[in-house]
């Protein structure tokens, strides 16, 4: 997963900048449909292809924060 997201996990959403925040939203909808080829080739490095549900769900908690 992206390191904005695996190393600040404590770091609300709405903290981060627009830039950041529309990566998250952006990587969080590539991993739902399967798309790993949109997500940018320095986050798709830190992306555990063998545990995507468990990235996945870290993706999910940051976005809860701000969608209800």
């Amino acid at each position: 997963m992206a390191d904005y997201v695996r190393y600040k996990s404590n770091k609300k959403f709405v903290n981060y900048n627009l830039e950041s925040q529309a990566e998250i939203f952006a990587d969080y909808w590539a991993l739902k449909t399967n798309n790993l080829q949109a997500i940018s080739r320095k986050n798709l490095i830190n992306i555990d292809r063998n545990n995507l549900q468990a990235t996945i769900a870290v993706y999910e908690a940051k976005i809860r924060e701000v969608i209800k």
